[in-house]
């Protein structure tokens, strides 16, 4: 995660194309998603789904809080946890995706 994360302040978008195509087999043009596409992908989607994901990110939100307040144990290690532990990171990430997502509605 830290060779990742130092990859992209090193070399930028660059990197997350990189990356993107080598972890997840997509090739993208751009890094962020237009209103139009936002708007026709959640007619695809369930709207239960989309609740889901919205307390989903409450929720993570909520447990980060209280991690970064308490230092909390990590479900890796058992051990209190800064904000470089993996989990800890993969959850910030995955959270302020779907805060970035959903605030635009």
């Amino acid at each position: 995660m830290r060779q990742i994360i130092n990859d992209v302040r090193r070399r930028g978008d660059k990197a997350l194309f990189e990356l993107t195509e080598k972890f997840d087999g997509a090739k993208l043009t751009a890094l962020e998603v237009n209103k139009s596409q936002i708007k026709a992908a959640y007619k695809k989607v369930d709207p239960k789904l989309v609740d889901a994901m919205k307390l989903a990110a409450e929720r993570i939100g909520t447990f980060h809080q209280a991690q970064k307040e308490r230092a909390l144990p990590t479900y890796t290690t058992g051990k209190p946890a800064g904000w470089s532990d993996h989990w800890s990171g993969s959850a910030f990430m995955l959270r302020a995706a779907l805060q970035a997502i959903l605030r635009r509605y």
